[in-house]
């Protein structure tokens, strides 16, 4: 959310920049945009078993590292965890 917030903020003064220095906006052709709405909906079909996935395979690594000595280091953000067994 805060990444949003962000760019929201920030995107119209570049915006307003980069046309300030000579550069063109232009829309994207209307076989991109519908290729780009039909990917959304491909999106969706593909994130949910990917989530489960991934939700299972962090359920397995946490149980690993309860089991082993020392804990696994975790690095996070939003949507994406990662653990390294030293």
């Amino acid at each position: 959310m805060h990444v949003t917030a962000q760019y929201d903020t920030k995107n119209p003064q570049a915006m307003r920049k980069l046309v300030r220095e000579g550069a063109q906006l232009r829309a994207f052709p209307q076989p991109v945009m519908e290729a780009a709405y039909k990917a959304t909906f491909e999106f969706k079909t593909i994130y949910g078993p990917w989530r489960k996935y991934r939700d299972d395979a962090y359920a397995a690594l946490r149980s690993r590292a309860s089991t082993t000595s020392s804990p696994p280091r975790v690095r996070r953000n939003r949507d994406f965890e990662m653990y390294c067994f030293s």
